[in-house]
Order: C-alpha cells, then sequence, then structure tokens
C-alpha cells in the first residue's frame, strides 16, 4: 500500500511511527481509520520485539492525512499521540494469526477532504456480493 510513498489524495491510510528514546521517529508500519480516535494495523507492529505483549503507548505516534512520506511538511499530515494499544487476544507473533490490533488515538482526527476513516461493509452485505467485482 505504501511501497511507493505516494498515497490517494483521499487518505484513509494511517502511518505509525515508533519513537526511540532520542525523540526521534522512525516509520514502521501502515494502519487505516476506523472512526475519528482509533486506527486498526496488524498486530506485529505494536508489540515488544518477539512477544505477545503490546509496546507502551506514548512509544507510537500516528501521522494520518499524509500524501507523500518523503515530504515532512505535508499540509495536509497531522501527527497524533497513542493512548491504548489493544492487540487480539489470540494473537500468534511465530504462526502470525490473529495479527491485528487497535491503536486509540489521543484525540481525535478531523475528517476533512484528505482524512477519511475507511468504509466497511453494512451487516448485510455478504461475501459473494464482493467476489470478483
Amino acid at each position: 500500500i505504501l511501497s511507493d510513498n505516494i498515497l490517494s489524495n483521499l487518505s484513509v491510510q494511517s502511518v505509525i511511527f515508533r519513537v526511540k528514546r532520542s525523540g526521534s521517529k522512525r516509520y514502521d508500519c501502515g494502519g487505516a481509520l476506523v472512526t475519528a480516535r482509533h486506527v486498526i494495523t496488524a498486530a506485529h507492529c505494536v508489540v515488544k520485539q518477539d512477544t505477545n505483549i503490546p509496546m507502551d503507548p506514548k512509544r507510537l505516534m500516528v501521522r494520518v492525512g499524509v500524501h507523500d512520506l518523503s515530504d515532512d511538511s505535508d499540509p495536509d499530515a497531522m501527527d497524533v499521540g497513542v493512548d491504548a494499544v489493544r492487540i487480539h487476544e489470540r494473537y500468534d507473533l511465530r504462526a502470525h494469526t490473529d495479527d491485528i490490533a487497535v491503536l486509540r488515538l489521543s484525540q481525535p482526527v478531523p475528517f476533512s477532504n484528505h482524512t477519511a476513516p475507511v468504509c466497511l461493509p453494512y451487516d448485510s452485505l455478504r461475501y459473494e456480493d464482493l467476489s470478483g467485482k
């Protein structure tokens, strides 16, 4: 999704950074806004190395509204802290199963022409309605 650094004009993408003790940031993973305060991502992105233990939320930061990862001056980008990290209770780092997590942001993200949540399917939508379309 983020391989060529350029994202679409409307960004549902979130970029997750690990904040080092020195204060510098390192891009780590991608995610997607699901509400103004929640981002869904892979569990392996937000656990302590070689464990199933969530990282300290203070060591994470989410950038939303980003269109070009190589441009720190993107006017639509906003950096938001993380209040909580919740990983799937059956996440298994060795088997790579249930590799999903939800981050609760420290403040709501304002939606705009450039930042919006992902569109989730409604309850009555069936897989057959989407398959091959």
